[in-house]
Formats: structure tokens, C-alpha cells, sequence
């Protein structure tokens, strides 16, 4: 891209010649009052027509440069927009196909987990039961052997007292 302009302090040289043209005709009108002909008017005058229309023809194929170096920076910016556009689209459905895989696999495992969640607690259960069945069993033995332990006592306890009985019925 070819950006041309003038500065303020480097005026191009049609721009020179427009100004000492228009001074001139001012010299030319002065004079030709003076001398009180036409001509040192009309002269200078027509030279800074002259110098004012190639000027403005430079100013305006001047400002057609610009105006297609703009034109061809816009093109490409919108080229370079319609690229990222695209990739971010591209990307976009990509990373949706991503989540959507991503949940789908959340939802297997979460279901798997719930499964197997219910299964253990089934496993506790059952084990719970039979360790309950079995403290029952064990708990009624002891209360069995208390009973049975009881009874031995007293079966212990009447023996005793009947061997005291015989001893002291076979000392008299």
C-alpha cells in the first residue's frame, strides 16, 4: 500500500507554481492597470487556471490511490474476519460435538455409579441381615448355655446338698 501525501512543510511543485501563478496575476492585475493593459492580467490569471486544474487533477488521482489502497486493506480485513468467522465456527461445533460426547459420558458413568451404588448397598443389606441372623443365633446359644449354666448350678447345688445329706446320714 502506497501512501503519498504532502506534508506541511514539503508542498509538491505544482503547488508552488499555483502560488506564484495566482502572485503573478496579482502582479499582472497591478501592471495592467498601471500600463492599463489587459494582458498582465489575463496572462498570469490563465497560467494559475492552468497550474489549479493539474493540480487538481494530481490531488484527485492522488486521493483514487489512497482510496484503492483503503479499499484493497478493507478486502482484506474482511477476508481475514471471514477466515476467523469460519475457524470460529469450525471450532465452535467442535467443541459442542466435545461436550455433547463429554455429558453422554457424565450420564454413562453417573448411571454406572447408581448401579453400582444400589448394588453395595443390596451386598450391605444382605450382609447386615445375615450378621443379624447370626447375632440372633449366637445370642439365643447364650441364652441357652445361661439357661443350661443355670440349671447345672442348681443341678451342682442339689447334689451337693444330697452328698451332704448322705455323708452326714452315713456318719449317724
Amino acid at each position: 500500500m502506497k501512501i503519498t501525501s504532502t506534508t506541511k512543510n514539503k508542498l509538491h511543485w505544482l503547488e508552488y507554481a499555483e502560488i506564484f501563478a495566482v502572485i503573478g496575476y496579482m502582479g499582472g492585475s497591478i501592471t495592467g492597470v498601471f500600463f492599463q493593459q489587459i494582458l498582465w492580467a489575463t496572462a498570469p490569471l490563465s497560467v494559475s487556471a492552468a497550474f489549479a486544474v493539474l493540480n487538481h487533477q494530481r490531488l484527485k488521482s492522488l486521493i483514487e490511490e489512497e482510496q484503492k489502497a483503503l479499499a484493497l486493506l478493507i478486502e482484506k480485513n474482511e477476508t481475514k474476519v471471514h477466515e476467523l468467522k469460519i475457524e470460529y465456527d469450525k471450532n465452535y461445533q467442535a467443541n459442542k460435538t466435545s461436550i455433547s460426547k463429554l455429558e453422554e459420558e457424565l450420564g454413562q458413568v453417573r448411571n454406572l455409579a447408581v448401579i453400582k451404588l444400589a448394588q453395595l448397598q443390596q451386598e450391605e443389606q444382605a450382609d447386615f441381615k445375615s450378621t443379624s441372623q447370626e447375632l440372633e443365633v449366637l445370642q439365643n446359644s447364650v441364652a441357652k448355655l445361661d439357661n443350661l449354666s443355670q440349671k447345672l448350678e442348681q443341678d451342682l447345688h442339689t447334689i451337693d446338698n444330697k452328698q451332704e445329706e448322705i455323708s452326714s446320714t452315713s456318719e449317724t
